[in-house]
């Protein structure tokens, strides 16, 4: 991550953070996945990449999922949903952006 800093690559720090946080969801260390997903989150805004942060808030999904808080786990996939639209155009799939809320 050091890297991306120096060359000032926000979304590929993101993307190096959102993996750290994967790690953390896989071994089910839940403050740390969520802290590092926030993180991402955040770097993925400055990019102004919504399919990472998309990722990054369903991810803060399953993590309320997997601790049975049902209500924030719907409201995160909701927000995951509404971040990115998939287009199909000659059978190609394409992720267009739509306005965030």
């Amino acid at each position: 991550m050091v890297l991306y800093d120096e060359v000032a690559d926000r979304q590929g720090n993101a993307h190096c953070i959102r993996s750290l946080g994967q790690i953390a969801l896989y071994q089910h260390e839940y403050a740390d996945a969520a802290q590092q997903f926030e993180q991402a989150i955040v770097l993925y805004d400055e990019a102004a990449d919504r399919k990472g942060k998309a990722h990054c808030i369903h991810c803060l999904g399953r993590i309320a999922f997997e601790q049975h808080d049902c209500p924030d786990a719907k409201q995160c996939f909701e927000q995951a949903r509404g971040c990115t639209t998939i287009l199909r155009i000659g059978g190609e799939r394409l992720f267009a952006s739509t306005a965030w809320a």
